[in-house]
């Protein structure tokens, strides 16, 4: 039964990562067509951070394949890939929030008291991402065995 269960689990993660890597080849292709018309028609400021979040969220879809090869090839789940995606993800939201401000400021607007908060929230949460990072370097072993 446990043989039959592992090799369940195996297909699953197997499954998983053609889904991920489909997905981020699909976002790469999607940057990749915007960039090409932003070289032809130009890019705003708005354009290139849309773009910009695109491309770090082909990111953390790459870290999110590394760590689900590493559970399935170690049998353990990393604490830094989790880490960088959440640092990945955090700055993804810093730049769209500081996108959206933008266009506040530039219409004329005052930037929403929820924005601001949720910068700061985000600028502590990248900086608590950095600091697990350093606690983790030094710790041999750090993965979580499943």
């Amino acid at each position: 039964m446990t043989v039959a269960v592992r090799r369940i689990e195996q297909a699953i993660a197997a499954a998983v990562v053609v889904v991920l890597t489909l997905g981020v080849v699909l976002v790469l292709m999607n940057v990749a067509t915007q960039l090409w018309e932003g070289f032809r028609f130009g890019l705003d400021g708005y354009d290139l951070t849309k773009l910009l979040s695109e491309a770090l969220l082909a990111l953390m879809i790459a870290e999110i394949i590394a760590s689900v090869a590493s559970l399935y090839e170690r049998r353990t789940l990393e604490a830094r890939p989790l880490l960088v995606i959440g640092i990945i993800a955090s700055i993804r939201r810093l730049l769209v929030i500081s996108a959206e401000a933008a266009d506040f400021i530039a219409q004329g607007g005052t930037v929403p008291t929820s924005m601001l908060v949720e910068l700061g929230i985000l600028t502590v949460a990248v900086g608590v991402f950095a600091w697990s990072m350093r606690q983790v370097e030094g710790v041999p072993g750090e993965g979580v065995r499943t």
